[in-house]
């Protein structure tokens, strides 16, 4: 019998997190240990910045030179780029397998079945989603934090709890995001489309805005924005991660609406 929507979903994803945990800490400990070589060839890899210097905010910096000190060599490496797209590929996954996902495989009659009310399947959904991309998140955390030391970074505890906490709020928007489209519609295949292309013209946005200047301003519409804005890793946690917290909660409304009003396909 079904007691949980959250304990079931989480079950359900037991088998795939073994392999995302692996991915996501081989990741993390390939790109912390090749540290110590960009740190001992610097005036070689300064060299070739140079000619990248108009492209600084694809990496996440302000200055390509940035990406030679232990802050912007993460945010290059991870958190402007391959460990983001990894957690938002993951939490877009979930989002869309919440509702629509069911629907496609025809399960969403098995929980419809339980005295269980549809507000209550959303919200136990999303609870699942947030505890296992925040689990991704906090083993990023604890693998840089061993390798902190021994890889040279000796980047501070509150910089980089900031730095995965933005990571996971980041990717829980978008897993929102997914799970609000395909609650509103019911259709995988449109929730993944959309999902995705948010998170492209996201991209875009926050990496290409500030090299146009005629659209310079924009970059503060994409949620990279509000994440990598603050420059976590030098900085800490910064006031913009309320933007994320709060468009998630508009979007995990705009799911429990859409589930609530619309007849679902079983």
């Amino acid at each position: 019998m079904l007691r949980s929507v959250f304990a079931k979903t989480v079950w359900e994803r037991r088998n795939g997190m073994i392999g995302w945990t692996i991915g996501v800490a081989a990741l993390v400990v390939i790109t912390a240990v090749f540290y110590p070589t960009i740190r001992e060839q610097q005036d070689a890899y300064s060299q070739l910045f140079e000619t990248m210097e108009d492209f600084a905010s694809l990496f996440g910096v302000d200055s390509i030179s940035e990406i030679l000190e232990p802050p912007g060599y993460l945010n290059s490496q991870l958190y402007a780029q391959t460990l983001t797209i990894v957690l938002l590929v993951f939490a877009i996954g979930m989002g869309t397998a919440a509702v629509a996902g069911e629907e496609d495989r025809k399960t969403m009659d098995l929980l419809l079945a339980h005295p269980v009310p549809r507000w209550r399947i959303v919200v136990e959904k999303f609870a699942a989603m947030t505890a296992l991309t925040f689990a991704l998140a906090l083993l990023t955390l604890v693998v840089l934090l061993l390798l902190n030391e021994p890889t040279e970074l000796r980047l501070g505890f509150v910089e980089l709890l900031a730095a995965n906490v933005g990571m996971g709020l980041l990717g829980l928007f978008f897993g929102t995001l997914a799970l609000a489209i395909g609650a509103v519609t019911g259709r995988r295949g449109l929730t993944i489309g959309l999902s995705a292309g948010a998170a492209v013209a996201a991209v875009f946005l926050v990496g290409c805005a500030p090299v146009i200047e005629s659209i310079e301003w924009s970059q503060v519409l994409s949620p990279f924005w509000w994440y990598l804005g603050g420059r976590p890793l030098t900085a800490g946690f910064d006031v913009k991660l309320l933007g994320l917290i709060a468009g998630i909660g508009v979007l995990l409304a705009v799911a429990v609406w859409g589930f609530e009003r619309r007849d679902v396909a079983v």
